[in-house]
């Protein structure tokens, strides 16, 4: 253990902030009983590789997968109103990121919005259906299936 004794360190914002005195482990120092943790885990890794176990999903098909819940799973006028967005961009043959020069709203955000993640408020409606250069008919529809959310 070594002693640190009361110091001022500068903070981000610029300003400084006073450090009491305080212990501190020395670099590489292991908690006592730290290391058995990591014999335990060892043991139970070295034990599945030598069980020969099955791998618990068919090697054939693909992994499963731990992303959210996505559009496609998604039902109502959200799941609608994201793949609405999703097709009048793709129509007019926008990338993200032209869709999002146009739109002047950023591509991280166009994109969780036609996944379905975030509800688009209604401003972001119209400054889409703008930048798709939808017509007031598809506009309308749009403005309704937002309404309903």
């Amino acid at each position: 253990m070594t002693e640190v004794r009361g110091h001022f360190r500068k903070k981000p914002s610029g300003g400084r902030a006073y450090v009491r005195p305080h212990t501190r482990r020395r670099a590489g120092a292991v908690v006592a009983g730290g290391g058995g943790v990591i014999a335990v885990i060892g043991f139970i890794i070295a034990f599945g590789i030598a069980s020969g176990d099955p791998p618990a999903h068919d090697a054939g098909q693909p992994k499963p997968s731990l992303a959210p819940t996505t559009q496609a799973a998604m039902t109502g006028p959200q799941a609608q109103l994201a793949s609405a967005l999703k097709h009048a961009r793709e129509r007019i043959g926008f990338s993200l990121d032209e869709a999002s020069k146009n739109a002047r709203i950023s591509s991280s955000r166009i994109s969780e919005i036609e996944r379905g993640i975030t509800v688009p408020s209604a401003q972001e409606v119209n400054t889409l259906s703008q930048a798709y250069r939808l017509s007031q008919e598809d506009w309308t529809n749009l403005i309704i299936l937002h309404s309903t959310i």
